[in-house]
């Protein structure tokens, strides 16, 4: 029997022994035995099932625990599909699983992955808890597209699922087509190429533009290259360092207005940054202007917390003493007191 389920889960994901077993850490030679009867999975093997596939353990030693679950969930995707008049090829399709990996899910023959369900999650509106629970609506009516993202169309209209299927998978070939990384796709540039797609198909029958959408992120990716350019030059002209996973804009970075400025912080423009108080800010592209125009300067080094005591002369200091007074709120910086140590004896 756990040869078979075994078997089972491999063929609902469509591998070979071969590739079954790469997955798993394993060889072809132990997972036929294993099919076949000859020999019981070892504990290495069973935490690997249930960690690289999500395979319910109880089900697969006992057939017990985790059948009633499967159950449940295939049909509450069946039956999420249906609502959207879907079918299995193409919601396979749209949600990126084989298609008869999905009929076997949808007929209780296999358990889902987390990983499977995680995909269905992300790539459509059905709520999780009810997916899981069945508490709750069944979807969550956000419209959801196959890349995680809310999906927005112009007008007030219903939108319409299998044409918004349509053009998630135009745009995901004009992204290949344009050597446009999905990643690098904010998401505002991302919701106008939907609404443009969207509204154009409209007026076309129903059929995404596949030129328009080519010549769409073909402009984006120029845009986005000419952009991270200008990131970098900025970065090399302020000397700024970018930390390793982070984005410029992300950057905290110590500036103070210009002398006799303020300038409105960005989102609050009732505080101002002076030239008195230096504030932290990220380098996004309203503070880039304002030092780039010389509205901002950069602080070297960090704030002072704590009042400057004054400066006590040295014996190597001459007959020059300078001194910097500060605390009463009111800074007196740079003012020199020339006088002669036999006078201030004196």
């Amino acid at each position: 029997m756990i040869g078979e389920r075994l078997k089972q889960i491999r063929m609902g994901k469509g591998l070979t022994q071969k590739a079954f077993a790469e997955l798993l850490g394993t060889s072809s030679g132990y997972i036929s035995e294993i099919e076949q009867g000859k020999k019981m999975p070892g504990s290495e093997f069973l935490i690997s099932l249930k960690r690289e596939l999500g395979v319910s353990l109880d089900w697969f030693l006992a057939g017990e625990g985790g059948t009633q679950a499967l159950i449940v969930v295939g049909k509450r995707i069946e039956s999420y599909r249906m609502g959207l008049r879907f079918k299995v090829g193409e919601f396979a399709n749209l949600i990126g699983i084989p298609k008869e990996y999905l009929s076997d899910i949808e007929k209780q023959k296999v358990i889902p992955s987390t990983d499977d369900l995680k995909m269905i999650i992300r790539n459509t509106d059905i709520n999780p808890q009810w997916l899981s629970t069945g508490e709750g609506p069944e979807r969550k009516g956000d419209n959801r597209t196959g890349d995680g993202k809310l999906f927005y169309a112009f007008g007030e209209e219903e939108i319409d699922d299998k044409l918004k299927w349509k053009i998630l998978q135009t745009i995901h070939s004009a992204m290949l087509y344009s050597g446009l990384d999905p990643e690098d796709l904010p998401d505002d540039k991302r919701i106008i190429i939907k609404d443009l797609l969207y509204d154009d198909a409209i007026r076309k029958e129903r059929q995404p533009d596949e030129k328009y959408a080519n010549r769409l992120c073909q402009l984006t990716s120029c845009e986005i290259c000419e952009s991270k350019k200008r990131k970098e030059r900025w970065q090399h002209k302020w000397h700024i360092e970018v930390p390793p996973g982070l984005d410029l804009e992300q950057v905290p970075i110590l500036v103070k207005a210009a002398s006799g400025l303020k300038c409105p912080m960005e989102g609050i423009p009732k505080h101002s940054i002076t030239d008195s108080a230096p504030v932290m800010v990220h380098c996004t592209a309203y503070y880039r202007k304002q030092l780039d125009d010389g509205s901002l300067v950069v602080v070297k080094g960090k704030r002072e917390e704590r009042p400057i005591k004054e400066e006590r002369p040295s014996s190597q200091t001459g007959g020059q003493i300078t001194q910097t007074v500060s605390g009463t709120g009111h800074k007196v910086a740079g003012r020199d007191i020339v006088g002669d140590r036999d006078r201030g004896k004196k």
